[in-house]
């Protein structure tokens, strides 16, 4: 490690300490990644609660489990969160794996999940590995390797009514991001790119100082983290690149001649890498259900900026900083203090251009070569407080006690307040999305089921569950790839609820004339919407209904789409030009 003498100790003592060390954090980390999957068992097991699927943020788990069911019957995937025309034409190789293994017959949600402990050991080992290329074994790699994994501030709670909402909100996404611990939450394929991402920067490192032109492990390996992630793809390449350019100037025996004799290398890493962000680019350019999908994620983050990321990293990034003075004697040198600068262009490009879309998406993994560069740049003074003379015996307890706090204090009030967030988002009185009632959950079978084709219109909750569960699109169902989706929502809710009889809110418009317009071939009505107003309501176009205790089915009537109804356009709930 530059700079850094770590205090002599007994071997056999001091390896012990800090091994035991290292299992412990490691084992935080695993419990804390698993605390949605230890709560959704829980409630099964003692609870009874029937599980809707979701392994996090409920939304987004839908749409996961809506590709996996769409890999499995038809390989390629469409958008079933809209009632627009299907075109099948997504592939993700993580989410085809899950695909493979529902057809070998492990159910949908299981087939995901099957990513949580493939994310959560890979990750690990890739971040210990990449600690260990930089740092020697004992404390100080500890410390990189507890920080790198758990690092997180409660942001919301430390910035709220200081700042605007929409920044407030978008610093608070990129808090989710930029947390290793949340990937695990729902989005365990995040944790599998970033792993891959270390293994990438290790690999060429390793690759480029044997000679070797051509690796095609490399190749593979920056294929498939743009693949499943473009904004770690993309990270991965900056810094291949930028890396060469910035350690031909300042490495010692480098020269633009050796940088000529690895374009090879270079050309063939960059060639595999930047094909799924071009895939990803005419998806965003071609297909209509992306290009929306791409606007309105931007909208979710439209606070970011540049001083987004130093918000929730500023701790890290002024320690980081003081590693600075340590001249780059090695390439992976050189790559480490190019990675957040690299992530943090990125989401200051993504937001300022809009080319690709959830510039906070950037930041996943960038807690690692904070880090590590926290460690190399404050080491040393923790090392001379350990060895002053002056404080004798008390020197090493000293600096291991502020190391401690200065640990917990970055990681510890964060997570806490997190996983108390969590908490109450999957409590069962609530309506979270983690758990659903027997009698709805009856309902979506009796849909799935059907030999009659068509749509469900649904309440934006239960129409997320409606893809992956019934093989049907839904009018309403997710926040970025439902059209307009704040507008068809809220609503939804109101028509549900009876509220389109109010005159001021309906103004003589119908649910009757709704359905119609949708094109739906079905109407759930879930619990939380039981009332007497829905059958008097749907009658006219009713074909069939069917009682589930609290739950109704309504099968439309077959009959063309009908035209938009007079004042339907006042609501907003389709997308237009002025939209984007």
């Amino acid at each position: 490690m530059e700079g850094v003498t770590p205090t002599a100790e007994p071997a056999s003592t001091g390896e012990r300490l800090s091994r035991a060390a290292l299992w412990a954090s490691i084992g935080a980390f695993t419990l804390l990644s698993l605390t949605v999957v230890i709560v959704i068992v829980w409630n099964a097991l003692f609870n009874g609660a029937i599980w809707t699927g979701a392994l996090g943020y409920v939304f987004d788990s839908m749409q996961y489990l809506a590709w996996v069911r769409e890999g499995s019957d038809h390989f390629l995937s469409a958008n079933l969160f809209d009632t627009a025309p299907l075109v099948r034409d997504y592939l993700n190789p993580g989410l085809i794996i899950s695909s493979g293994l529902h057809r070998l017959g492990l159910s949908i949600p299981l087939a995901y999940a099957f990513w949580v402990p493939v994310g959560i050991a890979g990750l690990v080992v890739a971040v210990v590995k990449y600690a260990g290329e930089m740092l020697p074994k004992g404390w100080w790699r500890v410390a990189a390797i507890v920080l790198a994994l758990t690092y997180k501030l409660p942001i919301k709670a430390i910035l709220e009514g200081h700042v605007p909402k929409k920044s407030l909100d978008a610093t608070t996404y990129a808090g989710f991001d930029a947390w290793p611990v949340y990937w695990s939450w729902g989005f365990s394929l995040t944790a599998v790119a970033v792993a891959l991402l270390c293994f990438g920067l290790m690999r060429y490192d390793a690759v480029r100082s044997r000679g070797i032109r051509f690796s095609g492990s490399l190749s593979a390996i920056a294929l498939f983290c743009s693949w499943l992630q473009p904004w770690q793809g993309a990270t991965l390449l900056g810094v291949i690149i930028g890396g060469e350019i910035i350690g031909s100037l300042v490495l010692k025996g480098e020269d633009s001649a050796g940088l000529r004799g690895r374009m090879t290398l270079i050309g063939t890493t960059v060639l595999f890498g930047t094909a799924p962000l071009v895939y990803y680019s005419l998806l965003g350019k071609f297909d209509e259900a992306w290009r929306i999908n791409g606007i309105q994620a931007n909208n979710y983050v439209a606070g970011a900026s540049w001083w987004t990321a130093f918000a929730i990293l500023g701790p890290l990034v002024v320690g980081a900083a003081f590693a600075l003075r340590f001249r780059p004697e090695r390439f992976r040198d050189v790559a480490i203090r190019l990675w957040p600068v690299v992530a943090i262009v990125q989401l200051i490009v993504i937001d300022a251009t809009q080319i690709g879309n959830t510039a906070t998406h950037a930041l996943k993994g960038i807690t690692i070569p904070l880090a590590v560069l926290t460690v190399i740049g404050v080491g040393p003074w923790f090392a001379q407080v350990a060895g002053s003379k002056r404080l004798g015996k008390v020197g090493p307890a000293l600096s291991a006690a502020v190391a401690v706090a200065l640990i917990g204090l970055l990681t510890v009030p964060g997570a806490i307040n997190q996983v108390r967030l969590q908490l109450d988002d999957m409590a069962l009185e609530g309506r979270g999305g983690y758990s659903i009632s027997k009698d709805d959950l009856r309902a979506l079978n009796y849909i799935a089921s059907s030999p009659h084709k068509g749509s469900v219109y649904a309440n934006s909750l239960y129409g997320s569950m409606v893809p992956w569960r019934t093989d049907r699109a839904t009018w309403v169902g997710h926040e970025t790839w439902t059209p307009r989706f704040q507008g068809r929502s809220y609503f939804n809710e109101v028509a549900l609820e009876g509220g389109l009889r109010t005159p001021t809110v309906g103004r003589g418009l119908t649910i009757a004339e709704v359905v119609r317009w949708t094109g739906a071939a079905f109407v759930l009505q879930d619990c939380y919407h039981s009332n007497n107003y829905l059958a008097k309501a749907l009658a006219p176009i009713t074909k069939t209904r069917k009682n589930f205790y609290c739950a109704t089915v309504y099968e439309i009537t077959p009959a063309p789409k009908a035209p938009a109804p007079p004042g339907i356009d006042r609501f907003h709930l389709n997308w237009t030009k002025r939209d984007g």
